[in-house]
């Protein structure tokens, strides 16, 4: 299938230092209901995903999981960072994929980078590469 049939996105990854609210850690965060008394302010990274035009300026790609909509007719989304762009720790993770092309028609993950092909652990188990703006499922 081609990469466009995936709905396709290229990203930017960035992490702002910021003040926001969070559930207090001796709370049950299955209550029922919550007061303002059960919340604190907290400063820290946030890490954000925005959308971008180009392969020049992404980090990453996110796309539609080719394994489940090709077997159930909807699927999750799969983000690939770039490697060199996000760093290691960077979530999701570990696989880091080494682009070339000048966009989605002709996207590929070469090797020289961390990882060819697209390998996801847990869930649906996807594999598959993505060369040329196709992808297959291996």
């Amino acid at each position: 299938m081609r990469l466009f049939d995936l709905e396709p996105q290229f990203c930017m990854r960035v992490v702002k230092t910021e003040q926001y609210s969070t559930l207090k850690s001796d709370r049950d965060p299955l209550a029922q209901s919550f007061t303002e008394d059960d919340f604190e302010l907290v400063t820290g990274p946030r890490t954000y995903r925005y959308p971008v035009d180009t392969l020049a300026e992404a980090h990453g790609i996110s796309f539609l999981c080719p394994k489940c909509i090709d077997h159930n007719g909807h699927a999750h989304s799969v983000v690939c960072w770039f490697d060199g762009r996000v760093p290691d720790d960077a979530t999701p993770g570990p696989g880091r994929w080494n682009p070339t092309g000048t966009g989605y028609s002709d996207l590929s993950f070469v090797p020289g980078a961390k990882s060819k092909s697209v390998r996801l652990h847990g869930g649906c188990n996807a594999h598959f590469l993505v060369t040329n703006g196709l992808v297959e499922i291996t």
